[in-house]
């Protein structure tokens, strides 16, 4: 698929599946899609198998922030993140683009930590019933809902705004995003 479309970017949810993307593709460039618990970033930073600078992980919370930050330090390992965001879905991330920016503010401690980006999804969307907009009302919102977070980003963090899964990929045309995921 990667080939096809002209991409090396991936989107994993498991460590042994983003041990065998790597291993598979050398020029791999992998984004998790769900926050992994800080232990599963240490194992896999510590066996030498997250391939490092060609991961980035995902933080949802102020707390995770906090621990990838140490994680970093305590390796010694610059990591690269970008910040799960809700745009409507409410399974997590940061709710509010305020929330956002606080976290940007912190993000100055963790000397080790590179922002990359957001990354949204809106799997809500194609089920919004007709009676409440239905799914093109809740892609749009979304998709205004994800400008508001990506306004707080600065130049610098914006090499990975990802919204779209694979039921609503091809439902995007223009908007804040520079890439969709689909499977």
């Amino acid at each position: 698929i990667g080939k096809a479309l002209g991409t090396h970017r991936f989107m994993t949810f498991h460590p042994p599946i983003s041990e065998a993307v790597l291993s598979a593709f050398p020029d791999a460039d992998l984004l998790y899609g769900k926050p992994m618990p800080v232990g599963a970033a240490r194992a896999a930073l510590s066996e030498g198998n997250a391939a490092g600078s060609r991961v980035c992980w995902l933080i949802d919370t102020q707390e995770r922030l906090g621990q990838y930050g140490a994680l970093a330090d305590e390796l010694g390992v610059e990591l690269r993140i970008a910040f799960e965001i809700d745009v409507g879905l409410h399974r997590g991330g940061f709710a509010e683009p305020e929330a956002l920016s606080e976290a940007l503010r912190a993000l100055p401690a963790h000397k080790r930590l590179r922002c990359e980006g957001v990354m949204a999804y809106e799997a809500h969307a194609p089920h919004i019933p007709g009676l409440f907009g239905g799914p093109a009302k809740a892609l749009a919102q979304a998709s205004e809902r994800a400008a508001a977070f990506v306004a707080r980003l600065d130049a610098d963090q914006r090499s990975i705004l990802n919204i779209g899964g694979s039921k609503t990929a091809l439902l995007h045309h223009g908007g804040a995003a520079n890439e969709v995921s689909m499977g």
